[in-house]
């Protein structure tokens, strides 16, 4: 995994917001990696971006 080889603390990964039966067939990447992760994981939804834009 690229968090191994970089030696990362956290992974921070986006999120589509996919609900129902869409999330149901498509599947999460998100979900498999906070899953399989052997470090922490935040899951970003897309909403974080409409919250404000004081992150740069």
């Amino acid at each position: 995994m690229a968090a191994d080889e970089d030696q990362a603390d956290v992974i921070v990964i986006g999120t589509h917001g996919r609900r129902g039966f869409q999330r149901l067939a498509l599947g999460s990447v998100a979900e498999n990696c906070a899953r399989q992760a052997q470090r922490p994981v935040i899951l970003v939804p897309p909403a974080a971006a409409e919250a404000g834009n004081a992150v740069s």
